[in-house]
């Protein structure tokens, strides 16, 4: 599968609770296993509208950068309407759990809560989702009767980018491999 294909796939599965538009890469350093895999960014709405978000989860502090990220099941609060959405679980999404080659989850440590903005410690963000993809991604071959994993869903890395709400200020807000 080619960048130009990966870039017409359908949003991943789990974006689905989501509205998803194609976006563009806002300039925030971020991890990545090879820099010349393919990426897509989706920016992120509510379906009422709202495009202004909480984002609640495990917190924790990165060792040697010094500040905070989620990890874990990441849930979206739409600051207009109130909903909440998964947008994203390292035990349900991704490669690795796609192809059946991950471990059991967790456990997490750390304070389940709202993340806050680095700069402000504001609590709304507009985010950005981006996903990298592993150079030609094929379909791997599943037993008779299992589930074939989709294209969209076997993203390598998972980012989650937000800008403040309050300040503007842009935070990597989650980082994980899933590959």
């Amino acid at each position: 599968m080619t960048s130009d294909d990966i870039q017409r796939l359908p949003p991943p599965r789990c974006l689905g609770e989501l509205v998803t538009r194609p976006g563009n890469d806002p300039g925030v350093e971020r991890d990545s296993l090879v820099e010349s895999w393919p990426e897509r960014f989706f920016v992120l709405a509510c379906p009422c509208g709202g495009a202004a978000f909480a984002v609640r989860s495990h917190i924790c502090r990165e060792r040697y950068l010094g500040f905070e990220r989620v990890y874990g099941p990441i849930t979206l609060r739409c600051a207009a309407c109130g909903r909440a959405a998964l947008c994203f679980d390292p035990a349900l999404n991704g490669y690795d759990v796609e192809i059946d080659h991950f471990p059991e989850p967790g456990p997490y440590s750390g304070d389940v809560r709202e993340f806050g903005c680095p700069s402000c410690a504001g609590k709304s963000f507009a985010l950005t989702v981006c996903l990298q993809y592993p150079d030609g991604v094929i379909k791997p071959q599943r037993a008779p009767g299992a589930r074939e994993p989709a294209s969209q869903d076997l993203f390598s890395y998972f980012t989650l980018i937000g800008a403040c709400t309050s300040c503007a200020a842009l935070a990597t807000i989650s980082s994980v491999e899933c590959l």
